[in-house]
């Protein structure tokens, strides 16, 4: 039924590989395939711990998501570090199996969308939070920022880790500027 949806307020976690073209073009098409195995395996067991839906798969990137409050922000947060330290602990049998190492960048954003349930049972994101996620990860791999999010999430949260505003930037098909602030762990806490 196309009149059928629902409007939700969601926490969007992207978790991309760095360098992933470059791996694919060292690895080729059957080696890089079990490369991401794996990696999406390290994403989706932690995935598992912070009560996060995986809302697509998109190649070496991978869209998580929760209902957006301050407890699930901390969680976007932790799950990305989390996957981290899975992967460095990881980086041994990587690097012995495929002769690569691993890293991630990830963005968090949160907005209302519209849900919609497609035909085969599957979940369609629509709106501008969704479009923005997209728009933000392209933003993050031009940049040394390992993890960012915007001001759409309350950075005043009690937490471990450091946010540091990097000022408004102008996405792609935006009008008005996004604020943008990196996410460090605070290892002086």
């Amino acid at each position: 039924d196309i009149n059928s949806y629902k409007i939700r307020d969601l926490i969007f976690l992207y978790i991309d590989l760095s360098d992933s073209v470059a791996i694919a073009e060292k690895l080729g098409i059957i080696k890089f395939s079990q490369f991401l195995r794996q990696y999406h395996q390290h994403v989706f067991l932690q995935a598992t711990y912070f009560d996060a839906k995986v809302y697509q798969v998109l190649g070496d990137g991978v869209i998580l998501y929760w209902v957006n409050n301050d407890v699930n922000f901390i969680k976007s947060i932790k799950l990305f570090y989390s996957v981290k330290l899975a992967l460095t602990q990881k980086q041994d049998a990587f690097i012995h199996y495929f002769n690569q190492a691993t890293s991630i960048k990830g963005v968090i954003h949160a907005g209302e969308v519209i849900e919609v349930r497609l035909p085969n049972k599957h979940k369609s994101f629509q709106g501008d939070a969704i479009n923005t996620v997209g728009r933000l990860i392209c933003y993050a791999n031009k940049r040394k920022n390992e993890l960012i999010t915007t001001l759409s999430l309350n950075i005043n949260v009690e937490s471990i880790y450091k946010f540091n505003l990097l000022g408004g930037v102008g996405l792609k098909g935006k009008q008005e500027l996004i604020g943008i602030v990196e996410i460090t762990e605070n290892y002086h806490h």
